[in-house]
């Protein structure tokens, strides 16, 4: 027979070999195009080769000639066994999931207790395809020391075997039994490939690659194969030759191995040797730069920065550079953030696992929800999400959706999350039906208690919306329960597994639509759309494969178990394949990317390389034991080298520390590629003071803004694109942010035609405080805790000491009040019924009675304080709680002028109290008293005083108030001691109409005209309506709204002025 000719390229990196294999390519290619194959040791390389073998024919080239070794071998043994189906590694890994969770724990030993750990089965089937790898027998051999680990191997090896049963067979199979030297199959290659064989890009040939290409390599006439000397493992090597001389033999076809020595006496050359072989740098290496940087978030920031001042300063196609990353599922998304934000056109490279897709994630929520039995977290999370939509799936953009603080709100309110962490649909459905009903009333309960109450109108309002929200939350949970109720009964009985899938397929075609449909940038959602189709392909394998296996009816379980444990193994490609772009690469994927530059980031120990513990070797390693992690570290050494060799420039990125400030160690990898490592390290830390300019409109924003908020503005250097800002005061001294409504007829639309203290007084404290409230309609956050809230403690004082006078005048025991405590207590405790008792937390007996005794406590306390104090003015007789609401046109004698302009609108409020004197015993006071009850002494103030007298001018003579030409107006403070409980009174004459202030110590202070109190609210009522100007006040300190405010303040509109900013809308 004809001889085999096997030409042998050998030689060090970059010495020439790769390109004269292809030169030899391209000559057979000009007289037979279609007779040759090529094979490759990966998907990406092989994708390399040909298109860089297309570019150098300039012609078509047969692309179906182009293999992965991995795929040539279950290409043959297909032929030869048409009926067998290829298992993939996400159907490898179900089974292997599948085989650990059986198996007792006798057998699993200490692994029992991470049997269903994702790490214990990728770890596993490492282990059965190493063992396939290198032989069953010889593997466990090294597992001796390690006999749990060997059982398990061994264990998992038969039961696959079971499971394949004849249908189905893995790479392995195709590998030793796709026997090219077969006649089926030695005529089909024949036919199929031509007489000539191309390889390239092997490193080493493991057992079972040995036992597939010696026999396939005597069915063709001529080889050609590149081999790099440095890399190549000699004993490998001989196996090899000595495997294939024995087939050559047997089929009668003499091997002439023609073997041709390249050489390179290039520095690289020896560097990229010396690193391989472990030895220490002797040369400076002029391909490599090492920068260094603070910590991870100067080091993404400055590696972004480079890469911009490379595309926009040297003029580097963005497709020349790549960012290798050995720990690329940490950083490769922030990496892709930044580059975007630059303006710089990326794409990952590098796979992620299925189950890390956002998309992936929610349309597996229902199953993954009903597995776990419902957990709290889960459903809110479905809510906040806006799945679960009965024959939907997704709720659409305009249906109503409940905001996610307010959910949070409510699920707290309510003790949601206090629940079992497992149970049944309909156990957790009747549960949390209940709380939300009890809380419905609770808030019924509130509203009713704070309803027309001047200082409590806001809430009044925050509470009727929590009302509305929690009712359309008791709907929208009923459509939820509703649509996760066909997944009950999968729990406990095993379903079709046509049931999953297809369902599974309807929420992918439907979770597709929606984002078809939606209005955020397609490229932000192009990532969730690969992530579905590939989803969709697992899928369909999953199908398949288990109607090959018999597997029909399962519980939602055990679908799960299968569900999840492919999408950890399956992975899918996060960006498109649009060209010129940089590339954010992981370290494997590297290896064959020809690029001109190559950043190597976090080049520090532990990273470089990063070897992860495997319970199923142990870390101590011996001799005679299997060199797992001498393996693996090896493994990423032959990468990096593989790397370097294929780029022009490389670059180090060291962060010195991490965010916290901890100290981290370069790579000891560092000491092969430099002379003196670490003097190197070190004096690039200290002489490289990188400045990180603004490289995005965010940062120059954020640059420019910060400056102005400081009462600074900013100048760069005329013709320098990259100058460090210059600092500068403005000329004039303005306030920075100052928001005005441009469409007044809006804003009347808007705010309603009432005023009441309490807008004024926000208005006049901080007028952007009132346009966040009012016009915007931000709520204030509150913290939720187990006591009441100020705004809860002020009204049950106010409900308390309400009932308490009514009692009183009706019995007329008003000097008895102190003595009363049992009947404070009584009254105390229905308020607290009525208050707190549905909430969950409050309305437990501990903390309810805490706050019985403190309410209680501070109540009585008053009493005796108002009892014996002659400042308090208790009259003969006394009414309680008399709201108004006057329209404006009607305090025309007090208020001329706003009652002229602002006549329709109306004043709301309510006077607490009010102390009527029919004879007077002194004439110190005036025969009517009015007064209000605050809290605490903070919230007190003149001009409430006065609105609530004028109020009550106009109630006189009506709701049982006699007239009187003086009023005297006080405040009441209940938690308050000593003088301070009567800290503000007022004395007004109508004859003359003045308002005389008094302070705590009775001394007289300042007098104010009634046409001064009508001329400021007159201004207040203009800048609310006419002019709409709602400039910040510096007030911040203890202002809910502070983190709000905070980021509307930055400059988003045109200047007016510097230092000044009117955003119009």
């Amino acid at each position: 027979m004809k001889n085999l000719v096997f030409n042998l390229y050998a030689g060090p990196p970059l010495s020439g070999k790769s390109e004269f294999l292809m030169e030899k390519m391209a000559e057979l290619h000009k007289v037979r195009p279609f007779d040759y194959l090529f094979v490759g040791p990966s998907g990406r390389f092989v994708k390399e080769v040909a298109d860089k073998f297309a570019r150098l024919v300039d012609t078509t080239i047969p692309r179906g000639n182009f293999f992965v070794i991995d795929q040539l071998a279950v290409h043959l043994y297909r032929v030869l066994h048409p009926e067998q189906l290829h298992i993939h590694e996400e159907l490898l890994s179900v089974f292997v999931a599948d085989i650990i969770s059986k198996l007792p724990e006798e057998e699993l030993g200490n692994l029992s207790r991470v049997r269903t750990s994702p790490e214990l089965i990728r770890f596993t089937i490492e282990a059965v395809r190493e063992a396939k790898e290198e032989g069953v027998e010889e593997f466990l051999k090294t597992l001796e020391s390690n006999p749990g680990s060997a059982r398990l191997v061994s264990r998992v090896l038969v039961e696959l075997e079971k499971r394949y049963g004849g249908r189905l067979f893995d790479s392995f199979d195709a590998y030793v039994n796709a026997d090219p030297g077969k006649l089926k199959l030695s005529e089909y290659v024949r036919q199929r490939f031509g007489a000539y064989l191309f390889l390239d890009g092997f490193t080493s040939f493991s057992p079972v690659h040995t036992i597939f290409l010696s026999r396939l390599f005597p069915i063709f006439d001529e080889i050609h194969m590149t081999m790099d000397t440095v890399i190549w493992d000699a004993r490998r090597w001989r196996s090899f030759e000595d495997m294939l001389n024995k087939y050559c033999a047997e089929m009668g076809r003499p091997l002439i191995l023609k073997k041709r020595l390249f050489d390179s006496d290039s520095t690289k050359s020896r560097i990229l040797k010396n690193f391989l072989n472990d030895q220490p740098a002797t040369t400076k290496p002029d391909f490599i730069e090492i920068y260094i940087y603070k910590n991870p978030d100067e080091e993404l920031k400055g590696i972004s920065s480079m890469i911009k001042r490379m595309i926009v300063d040297q003029n580097v196609q963005p497709s020349e550079i790549a960012i290798v990353l050995n720990n690329f599922i940490e950083r490769a998304r922030d990496f892709q953030k930044k580059l975007e934000e630059y303006g710089v056109p990326v794409r990952l490279e590098g796979d992620e696992p299925l189950i890390n897709s956002r998309a992936v994630q929610l349309v597996i929520l229902p199953f993954k929800t009903a597995a776990y039995g419902y957990p709290p977290e889960m459903l809110m999370s479905m809510l906040d999400q806006g799945v679960g939509k009965p024959s939907a799936f997704w709720y659409e953009g305009t249906e109503r959706q409940i905001d996610v603080e307010e959910l949070e709100r409510l699920a707290t309110a309510a003790a949601l999350y206090i629940e079992p962490p497992r149970s049944s649909l309909k156990q957790r459905f009747d549960s949390w039906f209940e709380k939300l009903e009890a809380l419905k009333q609770s808030l019924l309960k509130k509203q009713e208690l704070l309803n027309s109450e001047d200082e409590f109108s806001d809430a009044l309002e925050e509470v009727q919306i929590e009302l509305l929200e929690c009712k359309y939350l008791i709907e929208r949970l009923g459509e939820l329960f509703g649509f996760l109720k066909p997944l009950e009964s999968t729990r406990t009985r095993k379903t079709d597994m046509e049931f999953y899938l297809s369902t599974l397929r309807s929420w992918i075609d439907m979770t597709l639509r929606k984002i078809d449909s939606s209005e955020q940038q397609k490229e932000e959602l192009i990532s969730e759309v690969f992530a579905l189709q590939r989803f969709k392909q697992v899928l369909d394998t999953l199908e398949v494969t288990f109607k090959a296996a018999a597997v029909e009816r399962v519980t939602l379980d055990e679908f799960m178990t299968f569900l999840q444990t492919a999408l950890q193994t399956e992975s899918y490609k996060p960006s498109p394949d649009f060209s010129n772009r940089v590339e954010i690469l992981t370290l494997e994927n590297a290896r064959f990317r020809q690029v001109q530059y190559k950043i190597f980031v976090d080049f520090i120990d532990g990273i470089y390389p990063s070897v992860r513990h495997n319970p199923l070797y142990p870390l101590q390693e011996t001799h005679s034991s299997y060199q797992y992690y001498r393996k693996k570290a090896r493994e990423q050494e032959e990468n990096f080298y593989t790397s370097l060799k294929s780029c022009e420039k490389a670059v180090l990125a060291i962060p010195v520390a991490t965010r916290e400030g901890e100290p981290l160690t370069p790579s000891f990898w560092l000491r092969r590629l430099f002379p003196d490592a670490v003097n190197t390290a070190s004096q690039m830390e200290s002489e490289r003071e990188e400045i990180l300019y603004p490289m995005s409109r965010k940062e120059l924003e954020t640059h420019f803004n910060w400056a102005l908020a400081q009462g600074k503005k900013v100048a760069f250097a005329e013709g320098q694109e990259f100058n460090e800002p210059s600092y500068e005061f403005p000329m004039i001294e303005v306030e920075p942010f100052d928001y005005r409504v441009k469409r007044v007829d809006v804003l009347k639309d808007i705010l309603p035609k009432v005023i009441s203290y309490t807008r004024i007084h926000d208005y006049r404290e901080c007028p952007f405080k009132f346009f966040l409230k009012y016009v915007m309609g931000l709520r204030e956050p509150w913290d939720e805790t187990y006591d009441l809230s100020p705004l809860e403690l002020g009204s049950i004082y106010h409900r308390a000491l309400k009932s308490i006078y009514e009692w009183a005048e009706e019995s007329g025991k008003k000097l008895e009040l102190p003595l009363q405590e049992k009947r404070v207590r009584a009254i105390v405790e229905k308020l607290l019924d009525e208050f707190v008792s549905e909430h969950r937390i409050r309305g437990h007996v501990i903390v309810r009675n805490y706050l019985r005794e403190k309410i209680t406590s501070v109540i009585l306390d008053y009493l005796k304080v108002e009892s014996e104090s002659p400042k308090s003015y208790i009259g003969s007789s006394t009414l309680t709680e008399r709201p108004f609401r006057i329209p404006l046109k009607t305090l025309e004698e007090w208020l001329p002028k706003t009652a002229e302009k602002y006549g329709e609108i109306e004043i709301v409020g309510r006077i607490d109290r009010i102390d009527i004197f029919d004879e007077l015993v002194a004439t110190d006071h005036a025969p009517v008293v009015v007064s209000d009850y605050k809290r605490s002494g903070n919230s007190t103030s003149w001009e409430q005083l006065e609105l609530y007298v004028i109020a009550l001018l106009s109630l006189m003579d009506s709701e049982n108030i006699p007239y009187a030409e003086k009023v005297q107006a006080l405040y009441r403070i209940v938690e308050d001691r000593g003088k301070t409980r009567f800290s503000k009174q007022l004395r007004f004459s109508a004859e003359d109409g003045v308002f005389e202030r008094i302070n705590a110590k009775g001394k007289e202070g300042k007098t104010r005209e009634l046409m001064e109190i009508d001329r400021e609210l007159l201004e207040i009522l203009n800048g609310i309506f006419e002019d709409a100007f709602f400039p910040k006040d510096k007030k911040c300190w203890n202002c809910r709204f502070k983190e709000v405010c905070g980021s509307t303040q930055w400059r988003v509109e045109i200047e007016t002025a510097m230092g000044r900013v009117h955003r119009e809308e």
